[in-house]
């Protein structure tokens, strides 16, 4: 086992495709850093444990949950005595804070504000999902309709896996018109000069397809428009198996 843990720490990074050695540490985002913690910290959730508050951990990130300011100071000075001293690590003090709930993440989760009682995906954390729907749905990408609409539907469904128990409707119904609204932008760009016939197919009436098709408003501007929303409403895409996030 120590020869096993030994070739773990000591395996190496790849930086700038050149395999540099490693002497300290071990390299994130791999399937060795949150092994290598839950042996390290077993001692420290025992006893948390035994000191009574409530308290989640993953890997190297732990959020403690007490009642009161003072409660979290004496909290915190123990946690720093126990990993410094007992475990001979070291508190990252840049990213530990005694802040109320809602003001803390912990594993792209949060609290709402209002309330305190209800679990929502931290803003940060929506975010870097939008931008990998709007990078999967670029309009330049070239690629076919078949192929967007599986990128996007395994980008969906992934965050949805994630963060599925979040409990914040707005966000969540936001993020679906957003992705319909995307979608319906690379559907148009690539009907192109076929719009007109498409939107005829889709039952669009026929003067207001022929304005749409002719118009010199950019696809973005017409995927909100009254043609071609209709036509293509975010339940159309159920049949194309995307998760739909207003839904638990």
């Amino acid at each position: 086992m120590l020869k096993t843990l030994n070739r773990l720490l000591r395996v190496g990074v790849e930086v700038g495709g050149t395999r540099q050695r490693s002497d300290q540490g071990v390299a994130p985002g791999g399937a060795r850093s949150p092994v290598l913690a839950h042996m390290v910290l077993d001692d420290f959730d025992w006893a948390l444990e035994r000191r009574g508050p409530r308290f989640v951990r993953y890997a190297a990130d732990v959020q403690i949950d007490v009642k009161s300011q003072r409660a979290g100071e004496r909290a915190m000075a123990w946690r720093t005595r126990f990993i410094e001293d007992s475990l001979r690590l070291t508190v990252n003090t840049r990213k530990s804070a005694l802040a109320r709930p809602w003001e803390r993440t912990c594993l792209g989760f949060t609290f709402t504000h209002k309330r305190g009682d209800r679990l929502k995906v931290a803003g940060q954390c929506f975010a870097r999902l939008k931008q990998r729907v709007g990078e999967v749905s670029r309009r330049t990408r070239g690629h076919t309709i078949g192929r967007i609409s599986a990128a996007l539907r395994q980008t969906l469904l992934g965050g949805k896996a994630d963060f599925g128990l979040a409990e914040g409707l707005s966000p969540r119904r936001d993020l679906d018109q957003w992705t319909g609204r995307r979608w319906r932008t690379y559907q148009w760009k690539q009907w192109a000069r076929r719009g007109y016939g498409a939107l005829r197919r889709f039952g669009v009436e026929r003067p207001l397809a022929w304005n749409r098709a002719k118009s010199a408003q950019g696809p973005w501007r017409i995927s909100a428009s009254a043609a071609l929303r209709p036509a293509l409403p975010n339940r159309y895409y159920r049949h194309l198996g995307w998760p739909e996030w207003a839904k638990r």
